[in-house]
């Protein structure tokens, strides 16, 4: 009998150091694991790096990337340039002044006159060799137009289509051609990768258009 009751003794005690020694491996496996997560470093927030500073065209300046439709915008609100404007029987030297879009003054020389026309609000008034010209040619109005306003046509390719990129001295430009859906002209621009400014156009209209249309270049400095 009291062999029993020490083997029951015995056992319970086993039991018990069982307890205690599980007990003890929890309660240090939850300090260790309370200890690492107190430890471990706390990520930090990385600030996203600054957007690049978006470049803007003005009068000045053109900040174009490279597309024809940026350059048709720096086109149109710039300051001043210096043209060429070719056609098959004239051709026309000059400068564009523009202090603001619909204020533009226009003088060059053409066929031994020199032609200034500026925009007035009862449309443009044109001198030829510094005398008032109320009725001047047809293709002092081709100027004005071409080297003032420049007409952006709706295009039979839905847009301007990029067809390769050259060089002009140092400085690289896209080449970009187009077809009027209006006249079926073709046309061939282009564009600085520099600065996004127009360099160039050539427009070639329909033999049947020739004559009140004619094929032009204007090179634009």
């Amino acid at each position: 009998m009291r062999k029993r009751y020490l083997v029951v003794a015995l056992a319970l005690f086993a039991a018990c150091r069982g307890e205690q020694r599980t007990s003890t491996s929890t309660q240090t496996q939850t300090t260790a694991t309370t200890a690492s997560t107190a430890t471990a470093p706390v990520p930090q927030p990385v600030a996203a790096p600054p957007a690049p500073p978006k470049k803007i065209s003005s009068s000045t300046k053109c900040a174009g990337d490279g597309s024809y439709a940026k350059a048709v915008d720096c086109f149109r609100i710039a300051g001043k340039f210096h043209f060429v404007l070719e056609e098959p029987l004239v051709r026309a030297e000059g400068d564009v002044t523009r202090p603001r879009p619909g204020m533009e003054r226009v003088q060059f020389r053409a066929g031994g006159n020199e032609w200034i026309g500026e925009a007035k609000a009862t449309g443009v008034s044109w001198t030829r060799d510094g005398k008032h010209e109320a009725s001047p040619p047809a293709f002092v109005e081709r100027v004005w137009q071409r080297v003032t306003t420049y007409v952006d046509p709706q295009k039979k390719e839905g847009k301007a289509l990029l067809a390769g990129s050259d060089l002009l001295g140092s400085e690289p430009y896209n080449i970009y051609q187009f077809t009027s859906g209006a006249t079926g002209a073709s046309s061939v621009v282009w564009v600085s990768e520099n600065d996004g400014r127009m360099m160039r156009i050539k427009t070639t209209p329909l033999p049947q258009l020739a004559d009140s249309s004619p094929e032009y270049t204007l090179e634009i400095q």
